[in-house]
């Protein structure tokens, strides 16, 4: 077998290849991005003069061509042995001996041809070729970290197929009679795409035959808002006629009556939405006992109050790890199902979930026909339809407790478990609900996951490396995880290398993302928290960065604000409450992750005249301003 045959390429998600059983290390990111080019080439020649123009652009470095010979060079080594003859070379330039059919992408294709062919005589067959196409992307960013145009061209193009694929099943669903499902998956995709008229026009499809013709109505609304605001025109014909026909039905109207003898009609079905659980989970002993403890139902005959319980933190602590992790080892005490949420609270790619369309997600994960448009009758439906069932609801990720209340069963055995970067206290209050504040790891905890993940003995030929990485990770077990991706993605091969990146807090924050991937970096995190603050709250969070040491007094703090004692502790409070200081024995704290990125702000939306006092620390390239970070920036 050649080295071509026996080669295989993954370029939907970070780019990775094997030869035989066996994954090759790539080598840095510039050396990564020239395989890429090669292989998605397919066989062809790529001159030098080109990979030099797909690396750099049109203001390559005087040593362009050589650090081109080099990364060649360096993918020759990493190639050699079962695949070393699939890299060749000419007086002009490079090419990857390559199968397509190894390919991930060629594979797409492939499906996606077959989808189109099979459309009009076996249209279940070219769902099945889509749904295949589609699961050929994996987690994480299309040649995620690859520097150059040719990269961020190759992400735009994956990601407009990926579009068009999800819409080709999404129509044949449809004209299959099949929508259930169909809307959650289209919303997920209106924020990249706003102005995507069939991808509009099929939401508000799938959500009128999924009975949520309100909410169909509201998304044209919302479209033809949008256009109008930011494009000076209107909908097309076609989605005007589309809101016009839905609009003119004239079903008939049942009662609540009716809607209930038909919920209980229908089949039921045991959900089991839970997803997989994190790799490597490890520590939380001492959480992970008092949620189960708290899960398992008190009286096996039915309670008559269900249980609740919140798992509450910072982000990136690993709040919906932990929930997950124990949901799955509760799932045997809850035969009805186990039902999952993500109600999108703090997520900057989609608006939090409304009750309404969560309570209708709920609904129709238990089968449930004939859902009411109305709020409230959802609910009270929700309620009569859980009353006897005894199932486990994770809600993730969850804004406020007025988000939460209508999703909660009434009475009965299920147990809800519920994560939030809000301390939820109306729920504590209200509901006697049991709360779990997960706070960042310590040394052992830290040296624990860096070793779950890297291994021991990696860890321990480098222990005081690993225990330093922990120290400037704050123990935050996404900083931790990312740090140990950056170490087994190769871009720093040695533990010390990433701790000289780390030791330097101007890059700190830089280092600690995964490339072109926002929500997985601590900036990201702490982005999300800082936008829930209000413009008083905002400024005093950027002010107080700027102070040397990670304690804050009160009085302290007041002197550097300028402000009242009273209004200074509400502030306090209310960066306590988003988990952005932690309160302490006599004050409150601030961990040093968090104080970098209040830094950065102070350096970057601050009036010269208030950041002076310290002089902040230099930034090493501009900060990514947010809508949110911007509005508080105007405000403050």
């Amino acid at each position: 077998m050649t080295g071509m045959d026996r080669l295989r390429v993954e370029t939907l998600g970070p780019l990775r290849a094997w030869a035989g059983p066996t994954e090759i290390a790539l080598g840095p990111p510039k050396q990564r991005a020239v395989f890429a080019v090669l292989a998605l080439s397919e066989g062809s020649l790529v001159s030098r003069d080109e990979l030099v123009d797909h690396l750099w652009g049109p203001t390559p470095p005087a040593t362009a061509v050589g650090s081109v010979h080099t990364y060649v060079s360096g993918l020759r080594r990493a190639l050699a042995g079962p695949a070393g003859d699939a890299l060749v070379s000419t007086g002009t330039g490079y090419a990857l001996r390559l199968d397509p059919d190894r390919l991930d992408v060629r594979a797409v294709e492939q499906l996606a041809a077959r989808a189109g062919s099979a459309r009009e005589g076996d249209p279940v067959a070219a769902v099945a070729a889509c749904e295949q196409a589609l699961a050929c992307w994996r987690p994480g960013a299309v040649l995620g970290g690859l520097p150059g145009p040719f990269a961020v061209e190759f992400r735009a193009w994956a990601a407009d197929l990926r579009l068009r694929l999800l819409m080709e099943r999404a129509e044949l669903l449809l004209e299959l009679d099949r929508p259930n499902g169909v809307a959650d998956e289209l919303r997920l995709h209106v924020a990249a795409h706003p102005y995507d008229e069939r991808l509009r026009a099929l939401l508000i499809t799938a959500l009128h035959r999924s009975g949520r013709t309100a909410d169909a109505l509201a998304q044209y609304q919302d479209l033809r808002r949008l256009l109008a605001e930011d494009l000076g025109i209107d909908p097309s014909a076609e989605l005007r006629e589309l809101n016009s026909s839905i609009l003119s039905e004239n079903g008939r109207i049942r009662t609540t009556a009716d809607r209930a003898l038909r919920a209980v009609a229908t089949e039921p079905v045991c959900p089991a939405q839970l997803p997989c659980s994190v790799g490597a989970f490890t520590g939380r002993d001492d959480e992970v006992r008092r949620v189960l403890a708290a899960s398992v139902p008190a009286d096996r005959e039915g309670r008559t109050t269900a249980g609740i319980m919140t798992v509450v933190g910072p982000g990136g602590v690993g709040k919906t790890a932990l929930a997950v992790h124990c949901a799955h080892q509760s799932a045997g005490a809850y035969p009805d199902g186990q039902l999952y949420l993500n109600l999108g609270g703090f997520d900057p790619r989609q608006s939090p979930r409304s009750p309404a369309d969560a309570l209708h997600h709920l609904l129709a994960s238990l089968n449930v026909a004939d859902i009411p448009a109305d709020q409230e009758q959802r609910a009270a439906l929700w309620r009569s339809v859980v009353r006897e069932k005894r199932l486990l609801i994770v809600l993730d990720n969850a804004e406020s407790a007025e988000q939460v209340e209508r999703l909660l069963p009434g009475a009965g055995p299920s147990f809800t478990l519920v994560t939030s970067r809000n301390r939820l206290s109306g729920l504590t209050m209200r509901y006697a609900a049991r709360r779990v504040v997960l706070s960042p790891f310590g040394p052992r905890a830290s040296l624990d996951l860096l070793t779950a993940v890297l291994g021991p003995a990696r860890v321990r030929a480098e222990l005081p490396a690993a225990r330093r990485i922990a120290e400037l990770c704050d123990g935050l077990p996404l900083a931790l995880r990312i740090a140990s991706e950056q170490l087994a993605a190769g871009s720093s091969p040695r533990l010390c290398d990433l701790v000289a990146d780390l030791e330097d807090p101007r890059h700190r924050l830089d280092v600690l993302q995964i490339p072109d991937d926002e929500l997985h970096s601590v900036r990201g995190a702490l982005s999300c928290s800082y936008a829930r603050l209000d413009a008083a709250t905002a400024h005093a969070f950027r002010t107080l960065g700027l102070a040397p040491g990670a304690d804050i007094r009160p009085e302290a703090a007041a002197a550097r604000l300028g402000l009242p004692l009273p209004v200074t502790l509400t502030a306090l409070r209310n960066l306590a409450a988003q988990h952005l200081l932690e309160t302490t024995g006599r004050g409150f704290r601030m961990r040093e992750l968090t104080r970098l990125y209040a830094e950065e702000l102070s350096h970057r939306d601050e009036p010269p005249a208030e950041s002076a006092a310290v002089t902040p620390l230099p930034r090493s390239r501009d900060v990514p301003r947010s809508a949110a970070e911007a509005r508080h920036a105007r405000a403050g």
